[in-house]
């Protein structure tokens, strides 16, 4: 008898979810006219995990002008430990900082303006204490057209 009430059940939650995916207008979901973000996964020399994303976008500091952004996560899960941090595009540092972790980690996001072309992001920590190195880096194709003012035709 169990079962025959559950079926109804599955069945009901499937048809309106179906329904709520289909009656979506087509404008539900936003395109990124940018591309989509590269991402890398590593491990520091002395095994602290991290991982490195970046993308192009159109909605920095600047309406249309395009922008590189680098998002840096160290997952120490330690709290008050102080990295020095280096952020590069095209080998040229756009930021140069201190961070001191919380009990989750390091999670630093920063920009710069996209010059045009293909990219290359990099980021360089190093543990104050410890001495531990982290580097990671991921490459960009060019901007899309539709990118904002920034993409190349």
């Amino acid at each position: 008898m169990r079962k025959n009430v559950v079926l109804p059940v599955v069945a009901a939650s499937v048809a309106a979810l179906t329904m709520s995916l289909t009656s979506q207008p087509a404008t539900a979901v936003p395109l990124r006219p940018c591309g989509p973000p590269a991402a890398t996964k590593g491990h520091g020399t002395k095994g602290t995990p991290f991982t490195l994303k970046s993308m192009y976008d159109d909605d920095g500091p600047q309406e249309g002008v395009v922008v590189v952004g680098e998002e840096f996560e160290i997952l120490t899960q330690v709290s008050g430990q102080v990295w020095d941090l280096v952020f590069t595009y095209n080998r040229k540092p756009f930021f140069t900082g201190k961070d001191t972790s919380k009990p989750s980690g390091i999670r630093e996001v920063r920009m710069t303006r996209y010059l045009g072309g293909k990219s290359h992001v990099a980021a360089h920590a190093k543990n104050e204490k410890t001495g531990e190195v982290i580097d990671g880096a991921v490459d960009l194709p060019v901007a899309p057209p539709g990118c904002g003012r920034g993409g190349e035709d």
